[in-house]
């Protein structure tokens, strides 16, 4: 938990381009923005998106516009957050609109897909990891930290991941979708496998200790 002193330092590090801080402001916040989410997703929000995805999608943003962010108040940096969470949702709605098909919307993901694969992303970079604790599950705090570090990794290695470990696309299909090889991917998820490692690690969050 951080105080009003310091998320003002770290809210002008971060508009200054520290990735850091930034990572530190929204774990301090992704639940109060992931509570905010809930209820807007409610009746027939909840078959088409999950919390997680638009929470995920919100980081996304947060990453590339916070440059631009410009703090009011001690609440600003959450309500923006929010802001940006409904923007999404919102996005989200006139998507499924345009892709109507015989008066029914169309899924977008399962409900827990995306939570469940970060979760798995959790355990595998662990099991990679010798210097991460053995264990079976990933904790919710550990899933946050994940979406914040995805979240911050360079578009390309950003990309990469998406394709290959949330969409499930081989290699060579990522490398079609990305117009690269079938070996850069490989090389872009390498170094984005070791980036989430010490993102994860420098938050001291790995999976659950049961």
């Amino acid at each position: 938990m951080i105080d009003v002193t310091q998320q003002r330092e770290l809210i002008k590090q971060a508009v200054d381009g520290d990735t850091q801080a930034l990572e530190q402001l929204l774990l301090a916040n992704c639940d109060a923005v992931a509570a905010h989410i809930r209820p807007k997703l409610a009746g027939p929000l909840q078959s088409l998106v999950s919390v997680e995805d638009i929470l995920q999608e919100t980081f996304f943003r947060a990453f590339q516009q916070i440059g631009k962010f410009k703090p009011k108040s001690d609440h600003s940096f959450q309500a923006w957050l929010k802001t940006i969470a409904e923007n999404r949702i919102l996005d989200t709605i006139k998507h499924q609109k345009r892709k109507k098909r015989g008066g029914e919307m169309q899924r977008v993901n399962h409900a827990d897909a995306m939570f469940t694969t970060i979760a798995d992303l959790v355990v595998m970079l662990a099991d990679e990891d010798e210097d991460s604790p053995s264990h079976n599950a990933a904790t919710d705090e550990a899933v946050r930290a994940m979406q914040v570090a995805i979240a911050s990794l360079p578009d390309e290695q950003q990309q990469a991941v998406m394709l290959r470990y949330f969409r499930q696309k081989s290699l060579e299909e990522a490398g079609q979708e990305m117009e690269r090889s079938p070996e850069a991917i490989r090389g872009l998820l390498r170094r984005a496998r070791l980036a989430l490692r010490q993102r994860m690690q420098r938050t001291s969050i790995w999976l659950s200790r049961k």
